[in-house]
């Protein structure tokens, strides 16, 4: 039905405040636009070993090459959560739904810890003396079990400020984690506020904001501002100084969550700054670790400070707070102030992260001492799990008795999408179910997006975000029975003059521009972001349905989209999405578009609207509208039944992983190295007469390698053309390969890999660099595979040509697009 373009402003009823700040914290400013990914890994030049003379083995390469050319069961599943304040705090809770990104291979359970074994205890009371000690196996999609190079070799790749990131800061900005020199398995993460700067720090890195206002870094805060003294020269955090909210209590809290990469806490001291300025005033700090399915509601504990009795008393502490948190996967930290003899400057009398204030120093900071920084967090981790071979971390072929979970394996993730059961320990091999989620990105820079696995393709995975005008809710995934987000703002990455409409003569709802007189003939603006950097996806195809419509012919509403930003396009431009013209003055589109051209391979993308135009009169803001559809109350509580009138968004985005890890050919029979009754062809391995630690390595070993031609033709390009080849090594069935054509270790490596499908644990950025020269030079598809995904890990703005220039020399396609995909620093 054509809108009521005779009605006055109080036609429609406007539901909805507008708010160009794209914000979930109330009174408060959240540059979305911020995006934290501070790369600052320093990794040693990459020395390859050098090209030994040409041999018979580098001469036979060249006579065949002419005849060569050429990713777990998910058992992380939607659970509901409670976020709740504390009693002195807001009476609204948030319901969250909180998903622990897992990727397909990559469990996650608590197992118990082998007899052995002094790996911590992890999710168990610690004063029950009854509970039996549990630890947690946890694959991290980043993980690498050991970043230190302990071989004899004097370079050492994985450097104390190499850094790798771990977790999110206030659900939406990037943690990053070092390595702690001299432990394989302990990493850091800090993170430091200057009040003076008025900026967070991360892991001590003063020439760098990480953030750069108090209110980036907050996870929630209420009836707290930024107070600067020019009297006294000092600055601090208090509460508000308004007449009608210096009497109430304020609150502060900090987020810190390592489980996207699997990161437990294994200690946690925080340096406090605070100051109360009479015998009245409170500051009261608090932490909880964050839920599991062991502790869905975790409570408060009080952190515990000296009494005091003067009117003035500052804190300038230290706590280990290791007992709250040892083994969760992070925690919320929150200051309470309150109190305070009732007068014009009540609120001055509690102070958080009192601080001198210069204008210099303001500026930057140069030294740290115990004066810098009010609040410093400082958290030692380590991953889930430190006893798996890198192997099955990038294997897509990992089985419950490959990881020996026990029969009451407790699994974090206990319920499936579908509202099934707790899902057994031991379900890991039952590998791919269509309704299994993962996390695998970010909506909005804030909000988990889960991908599905795509039935029948291993390598395929959807995701699909839907919005309905009636309920203004946001869907995922085809699930009607629960709504992802509640309001159309919570999913906006930014918007601008843009308000819900109801219109209830026409029993009508949509978005439009704002109908206030000094705003309706401004253009209006909204746009959603998907970013799928976080789970490691791209984009492989992208459709989305588009309902909009315009009421006279002067009015426009225009749509855009555009890639996000890479090392390979770092300021892309917005592509306008074409539509059929048309002439009449009431235009309505309800149309699926095919968009992957645009986002073919991208890590995400930005989809924006833009309404402008119209007859100029007191309802021009009602001639461009978005997503309208009918209001019926009751359809406006839930959503049953699925049509083509349901969204008027509706973003279907297929993905596929960056780095596609296929498993090894399957073969009928089975083979085992070395079994001389059923070999049917040898590699000889010779020792230069030079190398005497060769010849003491062969010495302990053999120097043939009794093999199977099938399954070294399977596997293997180069064997493969080799071996169907008229060349003299087919016909005699050897071959002879030299230390100047492969060391005997990585020889033995790759047979072995051929062999059984997995790898020891590789320790060093050289040696995956080592293993993909010889992957590639004996041409092993899967191997190589399986190096790009490594070498990933390692990847970062410092060393980005090095790798991809170790991409383009080896022929790691893979590697070498995710280089060219890098996402680009803040600098740049």
């Amino acid at each position: 039905m054509i809108p009521n373009t005779t009605s006055n402003n109080g036609s429609s009823n406007n539901n909805s405040n507008n708010n160009s700040n794209n914000n979930l914290n109330e009174n408060s400013n959240n540059n979305t636009n911020n995006n934290p990914n501070n790369n600052l890994n320093d990794y040693s030049n990459i020395n390859n070993p050098e090209q030994g003379n040409i041999s018979n083995f580098a001469l036979l390469e060249q006579r065949i090459a002419s005849q060569l050319r050429e990713q777990s069961r998910q058992l992380q599943q939607q659970q509901q959560q409670q976020q709740q304040h504390d009693e002195q705090a807001s009476s609204t809770s948030t319901n969250q739904n909180v998903f622990t990104n897992l990727r397909f291979g990559q469990p996650v359970c608590i197992l118990r810890a082998p007899e052995d074994s002094n790996f911590p205890s992890t999710h168990a009371d610690q004063s029950s003396s009854d509970q039996q000690s549990l630890s947690t196996i946890f694959l991290p999609s980043n993980y690498i079990p050991s970043q230190r190079n302990v071989s004899d070799e004097p370079v050492e790749i994985a450097k104390v400020n190499d850094e790798t990131s771990g977790g999110l800061f206030a659900n939406k900005f990037s943690l990053h984690v070092i390595p702690v020199e001299g432990n394989d398995h302990l990493f850091m993460n800090r993170i430091s506020y200057n009040t003076q700067t008025d900026a967070y720090y991360e892991n001590g890195n003063l020439s760098n904001k990480y953030l750069k206002n108090w209110k980036e870094g907050a996870y929630r805060w209420d009836n707290i501002e930024k107070k600067d003294e020019y009297d006294w020269m000092k600055t601090y955090l208090a509460r508000s100084s308004t007449d009608d909210r210096m009497d109430d209590d304020g609150e502060i809290s900090w987020k810190f969550d390592y489980r996207i990469r699997g990161f437990m806490i294994n200690s946690l001291n925080i340096r406090f700054s605070f100051g109360t300025y009479d015998n009245l005033a409170s500051v009261q700090w608090f932490i909880k670790p964050l839920p599991t399915m062991k502790n869905k509601v975790p409570s408060w504990q009080l952190i515990h400070f000296d009494p005091y009795t003067e009117s003035r008393h500052e804190v300038n502490e230290i706590k280990d707070l290791t007992r709250f948190i040892k083994n969760e996967y992070g925690f919320i930290l929150k200051a309470h102030l309150s109190g305070g003899e009732d007068d014009n400057i009540i609120w001055q009398k509690t102070q958080l992260f009192r601080q001198d204030r210069n204008s210099v120093l303001s500026r930057s900071l140069d030294v740290e001492n115990d004066e810098t920084f009010g609040l410093d967090v400082k958290v030692e981790l380590k991953p889930g799990s430190i006893n798996l071979p890198i192997s099955s971390i990038l294997s897509d072929e990992l089985t419950g008795e490959q990881m020996g979970i026990p029969e009451d394996a407790f699994a974090y993730a206990a319920q499936s999408s579908s509202g099934q059961q707790p899902l057994s320990a031991y379900s890991i091999t039952s590998q791919r179910n269509v309704n299994d989620e993962t996390r695998g990105g970010l909506f909005a820079d804030k909000f988990s997006l889960h991908v599905v696995p795509v039935e029948g393709n291993n390598h395929l995975f959807m995701n699909r975000i839907s919005y309905n005008t009636q309920t203004d809710a946001y869907y995922e995934n085809g699930d009607l029975s629960n709504k992802y987000l509640k309001k159309w703002k919570e999913g906006a990455y930014q918007w601008d003059n843009i308000e819900t409409k109801i219109e209830y003569d026409w029993m009508k709802t949509y978005l439009a521009r704002s109908p206030i007189r000094d705003r309706m003939n401004d253009d209006g603006e909204i746009s959603w972001k998907f970013d799928y950097r976080i789970g490691e996806y791209v984009t492989n195809s992208l459709n989305i349905r588009l309902s909009f419509g315009t009421y006279d012919n002067l009015a426009s509403v225009q749509w855009f989209i555009k890639p996000l930003p890479t090392m390979k396009n770092k300021d892309p431009t917005w592509q306008l999405i074409q539509f059929d013209p048309y002439t009449e003055p009431r235009h309505e589109v309800n149309e699926i578009k095919d968009l992957t051209q645009f986002v073919k391979n991208e890590y995400g993308f930005i989809l924006k609207a833009h309404l402008s135009g119209g007859e100029s009169n007191n309802i021009i803001w009602q001639k461009t509208q978005l997503f309208r559809q009918n209001w019926i109350t009751d359809l406006a509580r839930s959503l049953d039944v699925e049509n083509d009138e349901t969204f008027g968004l509706d973003v279907k985005v297929e993905l596929k992983p960056d780095i596609i890890v296929d498993p090894l050919p399957e073969l009928s029979e089975s083979f085992v190295l070395n079994d001389e009754l059923t070999s049917d062809f040898i590699i000889h391995y010779e020792i230069s007469s030079g190398d005497n630690q060769g010849a003491k390595t062969i010495a302990r070993s053999s120097n043939n390698f009794y093999v199977h031609s099938k399954l070294l033709s399977k596997s293997s390009d180069y064997f493969s053309a080799l071996l169907d080849s008229k060349m003299v090594e087919s016909q005699n069935k050897s071959l002879t390969l030299t230390d100047s054509d492969i060391s005997y270790e990585s020889l033995e490596i790759i047979l072995n890999y051929l062999y059984k499908g997995t790898l020891p644990n590789i320790k060093s950025f050289d040696e995956w660099t080592i293993l993909l020269r010889y992957a590639s030079r004996f041409l092993i598809p899967t191997l190589i595979q399986r190096c790009e995904k490594a070498l990933k890990r390692y990847l970062n703005n410092d060393n980005l040509s090095e790798i991809e220039e170790i991409a383009n020399e080896y022929g790691a396609e893979q590697l070498l697009q995710c280089c060219k995909y890098f996402e680009p620093s803040r600098n740049n």
